[in-house]
């Protein structure tokens, strides 16, 4: 249907609907019961107006464009570039060249440890073979691997320093060749949570981790832009493990991949009764001797005293091997004299003993002015985020994600909730009439009681004047359609409960309805989700929000308001002043536009504080621990160093 034809079916909808108001009540009785004879008699005129006014200004701005818009395939190459920006920002810059000991590790082929299709078809060798130190993963991953490599080692042996650099090479190659796919880091611990099929879960995390529309990620993943470097199936809750790597395996078949790495520990992998179905798999080795002996004697004096600890005692030694341990331990023992370990040395626990000792070598390197926070509520705090998130099977957390299931009860953020909607209904109510104070108050606080608890942070918007001019009419339509019924229904039951006209009620919520249709219809058709520009912002969600709220509530609360004033004067309500309409347009609009979202958010990080878990200000918090390299930030997210330090502070995190 053509936009003239469309323009002009509304102009004949509104002159319709002027005309069934001049017979509905044209009838001079029914006008006075109405006590609005002038503004009901001109109310025809008024929508026919409107409809004519729409059919002269919107083709004005529904004009062609004179600059030629992208092709769908250079837009799409410009919105992978971004991903791809983003990934190496976030993944290579913030956490491979930051955070970890970069030594080249030994590599050893175990084709046993993964069941390729073509084994069942011919005899494939299986035989275990130990790589040269001078193999890059790239190398592994296209020439051993073909591209689908399984990644095995022990805890803190470098997987996912492995996996980042192999991120880190094949940005290098999708950067010079841009046919390749984008690699992108996905963490595989969320994944028990909901147990989705793969492609969906992929699809739900590059949505919440990289702020990916999810209409448009599933064209990715169909046309293979994206090629997934999968990190801890081991942190996968052991319950779900063996069906995670099912999903795994009906993904590799059904998605027809062109490419995909997978890590866990060895020994998490080995007690499952299925492989993966890869074509390769490699097997991290510990550092050996000289590596090791290399790596402290290169730091000279300052690492004096761990080159003595690691002579004398092989349990030390032993857990060196791993390359967690070897930076843990650099940084507990550098430039620390023999004689300040003689009364503390002999311990059992050695690993416990070490992490705490890297805490308190982290706490200690604080100036004075930047003691914001005591030790102790450094420790508890971080013991309850490390215990919460696993809880809720996450390794990366962002603040946005928090959730009210955080806290012991929601009873009481729900009432906290429910009470900022009551003061804000019965604020509204009172601008009216202030007898209306407390059953404003009263239903404010039943509506938030009563709403949907789960926080969900509204995506970047824009405007897109193709989609508008392609979809306005379908979304008028479709809103029409259930809005204007609906709102005659509960005109008719409210007018009855007053006592008023039923007819009265139904003509006015329907021309309120026709308002909102016409409103929300002619919005999202031209509302898109965007992929924000990528920042390094903590709390993009919220903070996104909180934009969206400005740039759209504003603007679309005043008309709202002022249409609905006008509505209701043409009804006859002339008691109703614009000023309490405008606020309640603002308002919706910005709850409309993620106000909701901002709301439930900061109401939870209140409650939290209340409660002890959290600082009031959480965000600075994460960002201190962040520089204390107890955490270590990944773009807008934070992680714990490593899964074991989340583990040792877990562990402290009293269970009663």
């Amino acid at each position: 249907m053509k936009w003239r034809t469309k323009i002009g079916l509304l102009v004949v909808i509104a002159i319709g609907f002027g005309i069934l108001t001049y017979v509905f009540f044209g009838d001079v009785d029914v006008i006075e019961t109405f006590n609005a004879s002038k503004y009901v008699v001109f109310s025809g005129w008024v929508f026919t107006i409107l409809g004519t006014l729409l059919g002269i200004i919107i083709p004005m701005l529904l004009k062609e464009s004179t600059s030629p818009p992208l092709t769908e395939q250079q837009r799409t190459r410009l919105q992978l570039e971004g991903l791809l920006r983003q990934v190496e920002h976030d993944w290579v810059e913030g956490v491979l060249k930051k955070h970890t000991v970069l030594l080249e590790l030994g590599k050893e082929i175990q084709p046993d440890q993964v069941q390729c299709h073509l084994d069942r078809i011919i005899e494939i060798d299986k035989q275990r073979t130990l790589l040269s130190a001078e193999t890059t993963i790239l190398q592994v991953f296209e020439n051993e691997a073909i591209k689908q490599l399984l990644i095995l080692g022990n805890p803190g042996s470098g997987k996912t320093t492995t996996l980042l650099q192999l991120a880190k090479e094949l940005i290098e190659e999708a950067r010079l060749n841009k046919d390749l796919p984008i690699p992108v880091i996905f963490d595989l611990s969320s994944w028990s949570k909901h147990q989705k099929p793969i492609e969906e879960w992929l699809i739900d995390e590059l949505n919440e981790q990289y702020k990916i529309p999810k209409e448009m990620g599933t064209t990715w993943f169909k046309q293979h832009h994206i090629l997934p470097l999968l990190d801890g199936l081991d942190e996968v809750k052991s319950e779900a493990r063996l069906k995670c790597l099912n999903a795994i395996n009906v993904f590799i078949r059904n998605m027809n991949i062109t490419g995909l790495a997978v890590c866990c520990r060895a020994e998490e992998y080995g007690d499952l009764s299925t492989q993966l179905c890869l074509t390769a798999a490699i097997h991290l080795q510990p550092l050996n001797n000289a590596q090791i002996d290399q790596y402290v004697q290169t730091a000279g004096d300052s690492l004096a005293t761990l080159d003595q600890l690691l002579k004398q005692d092989q349990e030390l030694r032993d857990l060196a091997t791993s390359p967690l341990m070897l930076s843990i331990m650099s940084a507990a023992y550098q430039n620390v004299a023999r004689e300040e370990l003689e009364e503390t040395y002999h311990f059992n626990d050695k690993k416990s003993q070490l992490f705490d000792r890297y805490i308190a070598k982290m706490l200690s390197r604080r100036k004075t002015e930047e003691k914001i926070y005591s030790d102790q509520k450094i420790i508890k705090t971080l013991s309850w985020l490390a215990f919460q998130m696993q809880q809720h099977t996450q390794s990366t957390f962002l603040v946005e994600n928090l959730q009210p299931t955080w806290l012991h009860s929601t009873l009481g953020f729900r009432l906290l909730f429910g009470l900022f909607w009551g003061v804000l209904v019965g604020s509204i109510a009172y601008f009216q009439e202030d007898s209306v104070l407390v059953m404003g108050v009263v239903i404010g606080v039943i509506t938030g009681f009563a709403a949907n608890q789960k926080i969900k942070t509204t995506e970047q918007l824009d405007w897109s004047w193709i989609d508008f001019r392609l979809l306005w009419f379908q979304m008028v339509s479709l809103h029409l359609k259930f809005v204007i019924p609906l709102g005659m229904l509960l005109g008719i039951i409210l007018f009855s409960v007053l006592d008023n006209s039923l007819l009265q009620g139904a003509w006015l919520m329907a021309l309120i309805g026709m308002v909102m249709s016409m409103f929300l219809g002619l919005l999202e058709a031209g509302l898109e989700k965007t992929i924000p520009d990528h920042k390094n912002r903590v709390n993009q969600g919220i903070l996104s929000s909180v934009q969206n709220m400005l740039r759209f509530g504003i603007p679309f609360g005043l008309m709202l308001g002022f249409v609905f004033w006008m509505v209701l004067i043409i009804a006859g309500f002339t008691k109703v002043t614009l000023l309490p309409m405008l606020v309640i347009g603002i308002l919706g609009g910005f709850l409309y536009f993620g106000g909701v979202a901002v709301v439930q958010h900061y109401v939870l990080r209140l409650m939290l504080y209340l409660e002890g878990f959290t600082p009031l200000n959480v965000v600075r918090f994460l960002n201190y621990a962040s520089r204390l390299i107890l955490l270590r930030k990944v773009g807008g997210s934070f992680q714990f160093i490593h899964r074991l330090l989340l583990e040792h502070f877990a562990a402290k995190y009293p269970r009663n």
